[in-house]
């Protein structure tokens, strides 16, 4: 006969036996949610694979445009820095007055400088993204696109090297000259204010060695074809001065004639230089023109109308792609994934709760 079942034994058992359905609650609904996060990962992070391709391809458009853009206005600030040289050439005009060449001489070679140097930097910049884009993964219907920019970075690259060029060597042209020869002066007036023979004599006396040694430093250019007036028109000048030099020290190194109603060898001297005066004005034009067409806006704006007519239709064709392109951005698939999984573990904790509650 089996024993009976003591009190105790059967609560045990009764609290057992309500213990066990809670049990069973609480796995099915952590085994519920746990499929339902399953799923809605699983879900994003396909749905995220799936749309690789396009968000490669917008941010693709999105990188690439802002250094297309980058470098577009880079070479407007290139353009703007030889407008302002340009006013500045405008403003010295063709002053001959000795002391406006030494000051004319260093503005010059100051904005040589800094277009120079604008340049380089642009050059470089424009070289750097072009090896980016080289390097960076091209989708595949972007690969026209990409053979533009490309080319856009090639050809601005080839004009600017031209531009620096051309900056470099008109940088050795006015270096030859000096700071004395950089406007086209034969004089200076205060000289002939009071009719001191030998004071005159050492200015062109000087002044036919400094000129000498000028021709010297040009003699060793090589100008190339679109220098040729400028240099010749700054050798023109120089040998005007030299010649001019040798004439007056002549003059003055015969003595006056005793004769009263014959000129002075000092008003001899001065008749020279002045007929060299009213050669030389057609020569101070040359130099001024020519000068002018380093920074004139539309000789340089000439120089980059192909460059410019390049960007702008790959500027457009990219537009057009930025706005056919829907914008698909990664961290949105992340935050989308992130949002669902903080929904579904709110919903479990509440659920767990709730289980154990009963």
């Amino acid at each position: 006969m089996d024993s009976p079942i003591s009190y105790r034994n059967y609560l045990d058992f009764l609290e057992e036996k309500a213990a066990f359905p809670l049990r069973h609650k609480i796995a099915a609904g952590a085994t519920i949610l746990l499929f339902i996060i399953v799923g809605a990962l699983t879900t994003s992070y396909y749905q995220y694979k799936k749309d690789l391709p396009k968000i490669a391809k917008y941010n693709y458009l999105q990188e690439t445009s802002q250094d297309f853009a980058a470098n577009a206005q880079s070479l407007n600030d290139v353009l703007n820095a030889f407008k302002i040289a340009g006013q500045k050439v405008q403003i010295v005009g063709n002053d001959q007055e000795p002391q406006a060449a030494a000051s004319s001489f260093f503005v010059a070679m100051d904005d040589l400088e800094k277009t120079s140097q604008l340049i380089g930097a642009t050059t470089k910049n424009i070289e750097s993204q072009k090896a980016k884009i080289e390097e960076s993964a091209v989708p595949q219907e972007l690969a026209d696109l990409k053979d533009q920019i490309t080319n856009f970075y090639d050809q601005s690259a080839t004009t600017l090297s031209t531009l620096n060029d051309d900056q470099e060597f008109a940088r050795q042209l006015i270096l030859a000259s000096g700071p004395k020869f950089y406007q086209p002066t034969l004089t200076d007036e205060s000289l002939w204010e009071s009719p001191d023979k030998k004071k005159i004599i050492d200015y062109y006396g000087q002044t036919k060695v400094d000129a000498n040694a000028a021709l010297g430093q040009l003699a060793t250019l090589s100008p190339p074809a679109h220098f040729q007036q400028y240099y010749e028109a700054q050798i023109e000048y120089l040998s005007r001065l030299v010649t001019l030099s040798d004439n007056i020290i002549n003059t003055l190194a015969v003595a006056d004639d005793p004769n009263r109603d014959v000129a002075t060898q000092i008003e001899k001297a001065y008749q020279y230089l002045t007929i060299a005066k009213k050669e030389n004005e057609t020569t101070a034009k040359r130099l001024f023109s020519e000068r002018l067409k380093l920074v004139d806006i539309q000789e340089n704006l000439n120089k980059l109308a192909p460059v410019q007519l390049q960007k702008n239709s790959t500027a457009a064709n990219l537009k057009l792609e930025i706005e056919q392109t829907p914008k698909v951005e990664p961290n949105l698939y992340f935050q989308t994934i992130y949002t669902k999984s903080q929904s579904i573990f709110t919903g479990f904790t509440n659920t767990y709760t709730n289980l154990i509650k009963l």
